[in-house]
């Protein structure tokens, strides 16, 4: 999986759409997709921010645990 998009990188997306420029043209700036711009306003509107989603680290191994 890629790596998220720096947040400083986002805000300038976001920002870019507050200018009137339309997701088109910031997909097309940016190098991203129409719904990434789209989730990213999302993302503003619905928490206040643009920080990426933590993901969860790696599933943990039981100690002990064999087939039977």
């Amino acid at each position: 999986m890629p790596a998220p998009i720096p947040v400083e990188v986002r805000k300038r997306m976001v920002e870019a759409f507050d200018q009137g420029n339309t997701r088109e043209e910031i997909a097309d700036i940016f190098g991203v997709s129409i719904p990434t711009i789209t989730r990213f306003l999302a993302r503003r509107k619905r928490q206040g921010n643009l920080d990426p989603t933590p993901h969860p680290g790696p599933i943990p191994v039981l100690d002990g645990y064999a087939e039977a």
